[in-house]
């Protein structure tokens, strides 16, 4: 019993009781020894004892993370007074564990024989319910930080997969305009020719930019009109460049100008305007996205 003794000295909440309380407290108790890994109190069953640590280490998991752990000179499992029916958890010894174990049927003689316990273990038992609300308080913080997190990531990869789908179709188009440019380019155009393709690219990206959007039936109508006026005019994908033109401005009428303004070089001239108003109505949307981005990490 002496070796318990000395060993209940360097229990912070014992180390000044008197010797003959100690050995009194050590004659209510078990001494008990755990190997590494082996469980000291398994979850479900009768909380029905108090442990005093005297050397090692025991540690609680839940959800595989650790809950508690207690250590040499802490005093854990069932206090007096506690309500605690059952362990909530299994604790198991970290490395090899000797302890003191009091069962609740010794604590009326334990605090009888040594009435100074009292107070001290219901301040451990304030103290460990104090820790326990604040563990249980940083995990709903936790719990809510990974809600705003997912909610936050799936606002995220909306506009972030836009933009991408954008930037991809912007690197097929541009492939595209690289070889209308090069047909363009080596047409026997006069500087005027030239100068007014410019213009009326510059006039087709401003109308574009400026477009506050027609109704459903008005656009369906124009583009049907167009896609007709392109398709006699011997243009490829008419109907799918006429979706584009419309935004620009483009009537029946002013594609039927353009083509005479064009002269042999039309198709690529009209194709080459069609990419360009596509790319930069790509690079809004990959632009609109960013904002959002932005916006929601601000």
């Amino acid at each position: 019993m002496e070796h318990i003794v000395q060993a209940l000295k360097s229990v912070p909440l014992l180390a000044d009781l008197p010797e003959n309380k100690l050995r009194t407290l050590a004659g209510l108790g078990t001494e008990r020894r755990f190997k590494p890994g082996e469980a000291t109190a398994e979850a479900g069953t009768p909380a029905n004892a108090m442990f005093i640590m005297l050397e090692g280490e025991i540690e609680g998991r839940s959800d595989d993370r650790a809950v508690f752990t207690a250590r040499a000179g802490d005093i854990t499992g069932k206090l007096p007074h506690s309500r605690m029916v059952t362990f909530p958890i299994t604790s198991r010894a970290v490395t090899a564990v000797w302890n003191l174990t009091i069962p609740d049927s010794a604590f009326a003689e334990m605090l009888d024989r040594i009435p100074e316990l009292d107070a001290r273990l219901i301040g451990l038992m304030a103290d460990r319910i104090r820790s326990f609300t604040a563990d249980q308080v940083q995990q709903s913080k936790l719990a809510a930080l990974g809600k705003l997190s997912a909610g936050l990531a799936h606002e995220l990869n909306n506009p972030a997969s836009a933009a991408a789908r954008a930037a991809d179709s912007i690197r097929a188009k541009l492939e595209e305009l690289r070889r209308l440019d090069l047909r363009v380019a080596s047409a026997d155009l006069s500087h005027e020719q030239r100068v007014a393709l410019f213009e009326a690219e510059t006039r087709a990206l401003d109308h574009a930019r400026g477009c506050t959007g027609l109704d459903a039936l008005t656009r369906s109508d124009r583009e049907e009109e167009l896609g007709a006026g392109l398709q006699k005019l011997g243009v490829a994908n008419a109907w799918e460049l006429a979706s584009q033109l419309v935004d620009a401005g483009f009537t029946r009428e002013s594609v039927e100008a353009f083509a005479r303004e064009a002269d042999g070089i039309f198709p690529q001239a009209l194709a080459r305007i069609g990419l360009l108003i596509a790319v930069d109505q790509l690079s809004a949307e990959i632009l609109e996205s960013m904002t959002r981005i932005s916006a929601l990490v601000k």
